[in-house]
C-alpha cells in the first residue's frame, strides 16, 4: 500500500482536490520547444542540471539507515478581512522516533500527541493505559468526543501512514509535492520545455574538518506559462553530486476549483480558491557525505468566495539524528507483541514494510505532558524554520513568475464575490465582472452593475497587484458607498435583512473617483491603507420593498442626506489578535483613522479593545470598550452611526447621528465546544451633532446563542433603563451575526 504524509481530513481533502485528475506531471498542451536560455543553455547550468536529474534516478551511496526524533505540527484555521480574531478549527502536534532503513522495515513509533477542534470537540492529550486484550491502546483523557476523542486519535495514530521524512526514497531529490505530483518537476527530462532557468549565488562552507569547501549552487526556475501544474523556486543543488538539498517553491498561480479540476462545473460555483504561498524543503549533511531531510514547511490558504479565508501550516522537523548506526534502545526494536504495545505493519509495493507503533503508557504520557494541556501551543527551538527565513524565502520566489504569458480572462456573475445585492437605494442589484491575470502576480479587472430601483448603472476599473497578503490596488470607480461605519451595508447578511425584514437601515451615498488602496494580512494581524480623491452627493430613496408577509415591520427611517463635494486624503484601517502569553485570555483591537481636505477639513478616529478570558469550568467572561472622535468639518456621511452588534445592540445603525461617543459590553457565558450560552448589557454614550453635551448613558440587555467560538451568534436585545429615548425602537430586536466576542 502506498503511504503518504498524514494530514487533517479538511488539508488532505484540499490537497487531494488539486491532485485529482493530475496523473500525468505535466501541463495539458506543451508549448513549442523552446531552449532554457533563448538559443543556447550556459554550459555550466547545463551541466549542473544534467548532473541533477542524474542524482534523481540514484540512490546515495553508501547511506543505510538513518534514524531521529520527529515532531510534526499541524494547523488549521478560520479568519476573515473583518474577524476580531482567527479562529483555530484544527490543531495537532505529534511526536515520536523515526527510523528508515534501505532494506528492512521503515519504523515510525509514535511517542506523544495532542489535538485541538475547538469549533467543534475541544482539546485531547493522550494519557494511555493498555487495554485489556492487550491488543488496542485504551486513551483516558476528559470527555472530549468524536473526531477528537481519546479512541479517535489512538487509532488515527495507529492507522496513519509514513510521516513525511519517510515518505521518499533517500538519495535523491525530495520536494514533496504531496499525495501526487500535481506539479511538474523542474528536473523531470522535458522540463526545459515549460521552465527557464537562471544561475544566481554559490554558497561555499568551510569546515575545520574539511580541507576543501562544500559549494551549493542556487538555481531560479521560472514557468513559462501561468499555470497552477507548474512552479516558481529556488533550487540549491550540490555540483558535486547532483543532489537537490534544499528548495523553495510555490504554484504559478493559486488553485482554482473551476478552472483547474477535471469534469468541475464551470457555472454556478462560488470562486473556491487554494494557494500555496510557499514550501520548503531543507536537508542536513552527514559525515561529510549524505544529505538527510531534516525540516519541511508547507504554507497555504484555502479561499471561499471572498468571504472566509483558511491558513493551513503543515511543518515537520527531525532532530537527534544518528546515520548508519544499529537501532537505539529507545526504538526498543523487537518488542513486538509486548504489553502496552499496538503494531500495525503495512506493506508498500516495491518497497520495504512500514511498521506503525503506539508506545507505551508511561512514555506515551510523558509525551502528552510535553506537548501541552489545555490548550496546544507549539513547542517551539525544535529546529524548523525561523519566520525570517520564511520571510526571506518567500520573498526571493515571489518575483519568478512568467514574464510574458498570460491566462485567459474570466467572467463571473450572480451571487458570487458580492455581485448581486439588495439595498433601499438601488432594490436588486447585479453585475458582472472580468479579470484577467497578468504575470507576476498582477492583473486587471472591470465591474459593472446595475439596480432595478434606480436604474443606474456603476463600474469599476482596477489593477491589483502582489501576492496574498501583500496586495496593492488601483481604481477607477463610481459607486454607492454605506455611510456607516460598521456592519456591511452591501454584505450577504446586510442583503437579506434588508430584503426579508426591512431590518436594515445603513444609510449611502454615491462616490466617484479613484483610490490606491494597499493591504497587509497575516494570521493575527490585518491592515489597509486607503488614498483618495472623490466627488460623493446624497442619494435618493429607491424603494421599501420586502418580504415580511407576518404584520408590519417597524418603520424604514429614510436614507440620510449626504454633503455635496470633492474630497481628497486617506484612511487607515488595522486591526490585530496578537497570541497572548498567559493561557486563558484572548486579546483583539481594531480602529480607524482618517483624515481628507476639500469642501471641508476634517479628522475622525475610533478605535476598540477586546478581552475574553477563561474562568474555571465551562464559564468565559468577555469585556468591550471603544470609541471615536471628530475633529474639524466632517460631511453629514462621516459622522459616526453608531449601533446594531458591532457597538450597541439597543440602536438600529442609522438612529443616532454622533461627533464623539463611546461604548463598553460585558458578556458573560456558558460553553461546551461547540455550543454556548451567552447574556450581555452594552452602553452607549454619545455626543450628538450640534450638541453642546454628551447624551445620559444608555442600556441594552438580551441573551445569545453561540456555535463554533462566536463564529456564529444569534442575539435578543432590547434598550433598558428609564433614559432610553422615546423614539428608540422599543421592542425586542434579533440578530444573526458572524465573528461574536464568544
Amino acid at each position: 500500500m502506498s503511504s503518504r504524509p498524514c494530514l487533517p481530513p479538511l488539508a488532505s481533502a484540499i490537497l487531494l482536490m488539486m491532485a485529482t485528475g493530475f496523473h500525468q506531471p505535466a501541463v495539458a498542451a506543451p508549448p513549442p520547444y523552446r531552449p532554457a536560455f533563448g538559443d543556447t543553455i550556459p554550459e555550466p547550468l547545463d551541466e549542473l542540471l544534467s548532473r541533477a536529474r542524474a542524482a534523481r534516478a540514484q540512490a546515495a551511496e553508501g547511506l543505510e539507515s538513518f534514524e531521529g526524533v520527529l515532531r510534526e505540527w499541524i494547523q488549521l484555521d478560520l479568519t476573515a478581512q473583518r474577524f476580531r480574531r482567527s479562529r483555530s478549527i484544527f490543531a495537532q502536534e505529534r511526536m515520536g522516533r523515526v527510523r528508515w532503513h534501505r532494506d528492512e522495515t521503515q519504523i515510525i513509533q509514535w511517542e506523544g500527541a495532542a489535538r485541538a477542534v475547538p469549533l467543534g470537540e475541544g482539546t485531547v492529550r493522550i494519557q494511555s493505559d493498555t487495554g485489556t486484550d492487550g491488543d488496542e491502546v485504551a486513551v483516558l483523557v476528559g470527555e472530549a468526543s468524536g473526531a477528537s476523542s481519546p479512541e479517535a486519535l489512538a487509532r488515527d495514530l495507529l492507522q496513519s501512514g509514513a510521516p513525511a521524512p519517510l515518505f521518499f526514497d533517500q538519495g535523491t531529490d525530495r520536494l514533496l509535492f504531496g499525495p501526487s505530483e500535481w506539479a511538474l518537476h523542474p528536473l523531470a527530462d522535458t522540463a526545459s520545455l515549460y521552465y527557464r532557468y537562471d544561475l544566481g549565488d554559490t554558497i561555499r562552507l568551510r569546515l575545520p574538518e574539511r580541507d576543501t569547501p562544500i559549494e551549493l549552487v542556487e538555481v531560479r526556475v521560472e514557468p513559462r506559462e501561468v499555470s497552477f501544474r507548474l512552479i516558481s523556486g529556488i533550487l540549491w543543488i550540490e555540483p558535486e553530486s547532483g543532489f537537490l538539498v534544499r528548495a523553495a517553491y510555490r504554484p504559478a498561480r493559486p488553485f482554482d476549483l473551476r478552472t483547474d479540476l477535471d469534469d468541475s462545473p464551470r457555472f454556478g460555483v462560488p470562486p473556491i480558491q487554494f494557494e500555496i504561498r510557499t514550501v520548503a524543503v531543507d536537508h542536513a549533511l552527514f559525515d561529510f557525505t549524505w544529505w538527510v531531510p531534516w525540516r519541511y514547511r508547507f504554507e497555504g490558504e484555502f479561499r471561499l468566495a471572498g468571504l472566509f479565508r483558511l491558513p493551513i501550516v503543515f511543518d515537520w522537523t527531525v532532530t537527534d539524528l544518528d546515520v548508519n548506526e544499529p537501532p537505539s534502545p529507545a526504538l526498543m526494536v523487537g518488542a513486538l507483541g509486548e504489553d502496552g504495545w499496538t503494531v500495525r505493519v503495512r506493506e508498500r509495493e516495491g518497497r520495504p514494510n512500514l511498521e506503525i507503533r503506539v508506545a507505551p503508557p508511561q512514555m506515551l504520557a510523558q509525551g502528552a505532558t510535553t506537548l501541552g494541556g489545555d490548550r496546544i501551543a507549539r513547542v517551539q527551538g525544535t529546529g524548523g524554520f525561523t519566520p525570517e527565513e520564511l520571510s526571506r524565502l518567500e520573498a526571493q520566489i515571489r518575483n519568478l513568475a512568467p514574464a510574458a504569458a498570460l491566462s485567459p480572462p474570466q467572467i463571473r456573475w450572480g451571487i458570487s464575490e458580492g455581485l448581486t445585492r439588495f439595498n433601499r437605494i438601488e432594490g436588486l442589484s447585479t453585475g458582472v465582472r472580468a479579470t484577467l491575470d497578468l504575470p507576476r502576480d498582477r492583473g486587471l479587472g472591470v465591474t459593472l452593475r446595475a439596480g432595478h430601483a434606480d436604474r443606474t448603472v456603476r463600474g469599476e476599473l482596477d489593477a491589483q497587484w502582489g501576492a496574498s497578503g501583500r496586495r496593492g490596488n488601483l481604481s477607477l470607480y463610481r459607486r454607492l458607498d454605506p455611510s456607516s461605519e460598521w456592519g456591511s451595508g452591501h454584505g450577504l447578511g446586510s442583503s437579506l435583512a434588508t430584503a426579508l425584514l426591512r431590518d436594515r437601515w445603513t444609510p449611502f451615498h454615491a462616490a466617484q473617483g479613484a483610490e490606491v488602496q494597499m493591504e497587509r494580512s497575516g494570521l493575527r494581524a490585518h491592515s489597509t491603507l486607503r488614498l483618495f480623491r472623490e466627488r460623493q452627493d446624497p442619494v435618493l430613496h429607491g424603494t421599501d420593498l420586502h418580504l415580511w408577509p407576518w404584520g408590519a415591520r417597524p418603520e424604514a427611517l429614510p436614507n440620510r442626506t449626504a454633503d455635496s463635494g470633492t474630497w481628497w486624503g486617506g484612511n487607515l484601517f488595522f486591526q490585530a489578535s496578537p497570541r497572548s502569553r498567559v493561557a486563558g485570555l484572548d486579546l483583539a483591537a481594531r480602529g480607524r483613522l482618517e483624515a481628507a481636505d476639500g469642501a471641508s477639513r476634517y479628522a475622525r478616529g475610533w478605535a476598540s479593545s477586546s478581552l475574553r478570558i477563561a474562568l474555571p469550568g465551562p464559564l468565559q467572561i468577555a469585556l468591550e470598550a471603544g470609541g471615536g472622535s471628530i475633529a474639524g468639518e466632517a460631511p453629514a456621511q462621516r459622522h459616526f452611526l453608531p449601533g446594531d452588534v458591532e457597538i450597541f445592540r439597543g440602536v438600529r445603525s442609522g438612529e443616532r447621528v454622533a461627533e464623539r461617543f463611546s461604548f463598553r459590553r460585558a458578556e458573560i457565558g456558558a460553553a461546551r465546544a461547540p455550543f454556548g450560552l451567552v447574556a450581555f448589557v452594552d452602553e452607549l454614550h454619545l455626543k450628538d451633532r450640534g450638541s453642546p453635551s454628551w447624551s445620559p448613558r444608555q442600556h441594552a440587555a438580551g441573551l445569545g446563542f453561540s456555535f463554533g467560538d462566536g463564529l456564529f451568534r444569534a442575539d435578543v436585545a432590547r434598550p433598558v433603563g428609564s433614559g432610553t429615548p422615546a423614539r428608540w425602537h422599543q421592542g425586542w430586536r434579533a440578530f444573526l451575526y458572524l465573528d461574536g466576542l464568544f
